[in-house]
């Protein structure tokens, strides 16, 4: 697994970074918000998540350990994979998309292209009965203080 890169850029496209790591050139997909703020010769550290499939080995990157996290935890989902967990990190935040998760806000879900009603209700359903929309409480397992709205009171 590749957990995490730090190098510099020496390629920026839509959604793809190039980051040469001590002569080896990684191309790593990202949120086109992270590639459109990135310049080539940018010293940057990502957070990574390799995605391996019978026919590609694919590197997905984030600015923060919290989008990684969310980023795999999305595809336990039905109907997520990758590409789809990633669009909904390259149109909601972190914490912006645990909130619609913990709200069970279906419709700012569905906003989301490749989602539609049966995935909404089925990751609103699955993730945020599992903490996930708490994830980043101090006590690491994702659930609240008092654990009992779950409303994501320790979310960070």
């Amino acid at each position: 697994m590749i957990a995490q890169l730090t190098g510099s850029v020496i390629d920026v496209r839509l959604n793809r970074l190039v980051v040469n790591v001590s002569g080896l050139g990684y191309e790593v997909i990202v949120a086109p918000e992270l590639a459109s703020e990135t310049k080539i010769g940018d010293l940057l550290t990502l957070h990574t998540s390799l995605v391996v499939r019978e026919d590609a080995w694919t590197l997905y990157g984030f600015s923060s350990t919290d989008a990684k996290t969310l980023f795999e935890e999305l595809q336990s989902v039905t109907g997520i994979g990758p590409k789809v967990a990633s669009a909904l990190l390259a149109v909601y935040s972190p914490e912006e998309l645990k909130s619609a998760i913990a709200s069970q806000d279906n419709a700012a879900l569905e906003r989301v292209p490749g989602i539609g009603k049966k995935v909404a209700s089925g990751s609103s359903n699955n993730l945020a009965g599992s903490g996930t929309a708490n994830q980043g409480y101090a006590g690491g397992n994702g659930n609240t203080p008092d654990n009992t709205s779950g409303s994501g009171g320790g979310v960070s």
